[in-house]
């Protein structure tokens, strides 16, 4: 334009750059205020051939050490206007394109109100609204251009729209995520003022299958096998670790999942529901909700870094034993056994061991009649065998009546209030303690007319034959052989 339009205005820009056939950048338009640099409104637009090259343009630039993947053609478009406050720049228009539809495919389209206004004192909100559209053929083959390895394999689709809602609030809303096994719909939003970052998230699938990343070979690369890990130094097996109540004043966070299943490598959880909040150093994961093998279990977790207090509950209910093991291969062990349990336990301390040898509360567990297998049968011998050769031998039965188990805490010490185990042919009877704090064992175990003694640590048990218990079992059978006899006879003749 002429030299008067460039101290008047209006004066036009048209910029053209090119680096051979790899990257071309072009700008224009129109500055009404060229002097004061204000009232302008441009358009950008930039394209990259392949963006692998901008690592090349770099070193001819003098920058060395710049590496970009081979991710394909790169397209920017975009409109720049002084429109924000105090004239600060703007852009109204925005589109960002990155690769080919064979591999990896990205576009950004939307509008940045005030890109500088986080800058300003106090600061003030982008204004950023930013739709994401983006697509992979196949995670495996795009880890493998770039040099990786990918935890899973197959299509990959994501949408999202960035938000900020507040000059310290950002949000990724209308978030939708389909890859393999994996469809995941909601909104998040992260916050960054405050005593703490704040992160909220409500989220939900149909299907969250995570057994793919545990059988991916890309995820497990071929390794010699892990040797057995060596024993506690201090015999001791609770460990001494420390836990995170540090990291609990460190965030804000309130997540909601819900899930139709979620697929573990051993398990299938169907009709998920969890919560996660913290706040003010204390953690609640209540409630935490789904089925399992028929059964449905639910979890409550409480950690308060003020006291350093910890609390863990547990109902199950309508779990099948039997079907637990048939899925996993085991039909061999059990059959039936309808089982329900109670956890409501409660501990302080720093560490695992602390809190373990503070628990107060109550484990109790209840199975209902089943067949045990011929898997259980030689383990249970080969228990008793341990104990004397010759009580291998004995037979239990197959026929399981009832298990019942209720195990009290108070100060880290169990006592067993009740220990029952009855099947067709003999009765188990259970009782004594379990010190957590020292990690001692002192149980009694009647089999039928055996009595057996547990003692010893949680490490090294030691199991005996109970004399004592043994030759009461006997007495009390004999006696109950003769009542029924006398009982017989007196029938008789009256």
């Amino acid at each position: 334009g002429a030299v008067d339009a460039l101290l008047k205005g209006p004066f036009p820009v048209d910029l053209a750059l090119r680096s051979g056939d790899r990257a071309a950048l072009r700008v224009s338009g129109t500055i009404r205020q060229p002097v004061a640099a204000r009232d302008y409104e441009m358009t950008i637009g930039v394209e990259v051939k392949d963006v692998a090259s901008l690592g090349a343009m770099a070193a001819e630039a003098g920058v060395e050490g710049v590496s970009v993947p081979a991710l394909g053609p790169l397209a920017v478009q975009l409109r720049l206007a002084d429109t924000a406050p105090a004239g600060r720049p703007s852009i109204p228009a925005l589109r960002v394109a990155l690769g080919a539809e064979d591999a990896l495919r990205v576009v950004l389209e939307g509008a940045v109100r005030d890109p500088l206004g986080l800058l300003q004192t106090p600061p003030v909100a982008p204004g950023a609204n930013i739709a994401i559209d983006g697509s992979a053929a196949d995670l495996a083959a795009l880890a493998r251009r770039m040099g990786s390895q990918a935890p899973m394999s197959g299509p990959l689709k994501l949408a999202a729209r960035i938000a900020d809602e507040g000059a310290s609030r950002v949000a990724l809303r209308a978030l939708r995520l389909d890859a393999k096994g994996i469809d995941l719909a909601g909104d998040a939003s992260f916050a960054f003022a405050g005593p703490r970052p704040e992160l909220r998230a409500a989220l939900s699938a149909k299907s969250i299958d995570l057994a793919q990343f545990a059988s991916s070979p890309q995820a497990q690369p071929a390794r010699p096998a892990p040797r057995p890990a060596p024993a506690p130094a201090d015999g001791r097996v609770i460990p001494d670790t420390a836990l995170p109540f540090d990291l609990l004043g460190r965030m804000d966070i309130d997540v909601r999942v819900d899930a139709g299943s979620v697929i573990l490598p051993q398990a299938r959880l169907e009709n998920l529901e969890l919560r996660a909040a913290a706040k003010d150093g204390a953690l609640a994961i209540r409630p935490m909700k789904f089925g399992l093998d028929g059964g449905l279990v639910a979890l409550e977790t409480t950690m308060v870094a003020r006291d350093r207090s910890v609390s863990q509950k547990l109902d199950l209910s309508g779990l099948e034993l039997g079907r637990v093991l048939q899925s996993r291969g085991l039909a061999d062990w059990f059959r039936g056994g309808m089982v329900s349990a109670r956890i409501d336990l409660r501990g302080t301390g720093r560490t695992l061991r602390d809190v373990a040898g503070s628990l107060a509360g109550v484990v109790d567990l209840d199975v209902g009649p089943g067949t045990a297998g011929t898997a259980m049968q030689r383990v249970v011998g080969e228990r008793r065998g341990a104990i004397a050769p010759a009580l291998a031998q004995v037979q239990v039965g197959t026929g399981l009546r009832c298990i019942g188990y209720e195990l009290a805490f108070q100060g880290g010490v169990g006592t067993l209030r009740q220990g029952a185990l009855e099947t067709q042919l003999v009765s188990v009877r259970s009782a004594g303690t379990v010190d957590l704090r020292a990690e001692q064992l002192a149980l009694r175990t009647q089999v039928g007319p055996l009595g057996f003694r547990t003692t010893g640590t949680l490490a090294a048990p030691r199991n005996a034959l109970d004399a004592a218990g043994t030759l009461q079992g006997v007495v009390e059978g004999a006696g109950g052989i003769a009542g029924g006899v006398a009982g017989g006879v007196l029938g008789a003749l009256g």
